[in-house]
């Protein structure tokens, strides 16, 4: 729920506070709790301080983004017990909707964590050795030749659509399509990698692939794991 340009600019208060409000919003909308507003407050004020804390480190690596995710998550999930405590009747979309809604919640959170929370962990995760690859295209490539780099976001657009894949292909009980999944990446990835001299770069490719696949399974059985308990 924020764009690339809030991400660069959340040490400026005003553009803190947008995002902190549009999340409040957005979780007051969703808990469906009315008479609880104490849940939204809670909501803006940690979440401020959370991504205030964490722009001002500096740090974008793994660690730093599962330990932000994780303190919004223990939020969310102390906010979610006091509100149950606080409107013991329970959510209006239940009432109205039935199961169904929190179904559909589960699905659309199991979603968003396989495919962009996914990307970002994983990019987090392989920036030092794209750097590293960068700097080996720009020291070997000739002046005049092409550029080996590929698309600006090619790589994570085809990160997300595998991991929203094997997302599909689990929830639908068709989880021999990911073999073929990986099979497929696989043929089409060969000739970047077949290059002995390509050492670096197949490597790379080898780790990005096995981690996003490995991310998407995970994320994906978790989901389907706690849709029968529901």
């Amino acid at each position: 729920m924020q764009s690339p340009e809030m991400v660069r600019q959340k040490n400026r208060l005003p553009v803190l506070c947008s995002h902190a409000a549009l999340l409040a919003i957005l979780s007051y909308l969703a808990c469906g709790l009315w008479g609880v507003w104490q849940i939204p407050a809670v909501i803006f004020v940690t979440h401020a301080l959370i991504d205030f804390v964490k722009a001002r480190s500096g740090k974008t690596g793994p660690a730093s983004f599962l330990i932000d995710q994780g303190a919004h998550g223990v939020v969310i999930a102390l906010a979610a017990g006091a509100g149950a405590a606080l409107a013991p009747a329970g959510p209006a979309w239940v009432d109205l909707l039935g199961g169904w809604y929190l179904k559909a919640l589960l699905v659309m959170s199991g979603a968003i964590a396989c495919v962009w929370m996914g990307g970002y962990l994983i990019g987090a995760a392989v920036r030092p050795m794209q750097r590293r690859l960068t700097e080996q295209r720009r020291a070997t490539a000739p002046a005049d030749g092409p550029d080996p780099a590929g698309f600006t976001d090619g790589g994570m657009m085809i990160g997300q659509l595998e991991r929203a894949l094997i997302f599909i292909l689990t929830l639908t009980g068709q989880t021999a399509g990911i073999g073929f999944l990986i099979a497929a990446k696989s043929i089409l990835r060969f000739g970047e990698a077949q290059d002995p001299a390509q050492r670096m770069e197949a490597e790379y490719i080898i780790i990005g692939t096995l981690m996003s696949f490995g991310w998407g399974i995970l994320v994906s059985y978790l989901t389907v794991v706690f849709l029968q308990q529901l």
